[in-house]
């Protein structure tokens, strides 16, 4: 295939890491089904996320806010056992993590004026540097102090919530006006 015929960002992905080998990709469908077939809470984890996006896509609002609600809960216990069970690394600070994408959002949606999507993917960008950032200082601790240091971080994350209300809306969080409306445009 020319390189016209290419998107983008294959075109950055050759000129990063060279093109792909053939096969790769099938292989890593059958490396994601052999997990699936292993792992019993992965697969439960993404029927669990399945349902959530169909009920995303067929209900109304308040069905809506609780799905979402259950989804955070399910992304939290996972990237929980992700952690603790798969890697076996006791992190106890990606709850702030999580704390951090939900003001980063609503901070941007409500005072910078970005749409919901694009406040969310920056606001995962800017997580998974904060992520990367504390990581970098962790991953050389032994066990013990990775847990202590991750648990410093999730006190940090509250503190900063409770030190700049002005910023946080403090322990009540930022408050938005009016309920969301929830408008996925192929859907009307």
């Amino acid at each position: 295939m020319t390189d016209r015929g290419r998107r983008p960002w294959q075109r950055l992905a050759d000129r990063l890491y060279g093109p792909a080998r053939p096969g790769v990709f099938a292989e890593a469908v059958n490396d994601l089904r052999s997990w699936l077939r292993e792992d019993r809470v992965a697969l439960l984890v993404a029927a669990g996320v399945t349902v959530l996006i169909a009920l995303l896509a067929l209900a109304d609002a308040p069905t809506v806010g609780h799905a979402a609600g259950a989804a955070y809960t399910l992304l939290a216990l996972f990237g929980l056992w992700l952690i603790v069970v798969q890697t076996g690394q006791l992190a106890l600070g990606h709850a702030a993590l999580l704390g951090i994408g939900a003001y980063v959002t609503a901070f941007l949606r409500l005072r910078a004026g970005f749409d919901g999507l694009t406040a969310a993917i920056s606001a995962a960008l800017f997580c998974g540097a904060t992520g990367w950032f504390v990581a970098c200082g962790t991953s050389r601790l032994r066990p013990a102090f990775t847990s202590l240091a991750t648990w410093t971080f999730g006190w940090l994350g509250t503190l900063a919530v409770v030190a700049f209300p002005d910023l946080s809306g403090g322990t009540g969080g930022i408050a938005f006006g009016a309920p969301l409306e929830v408008r996925i445009a192929p859907l009307g």
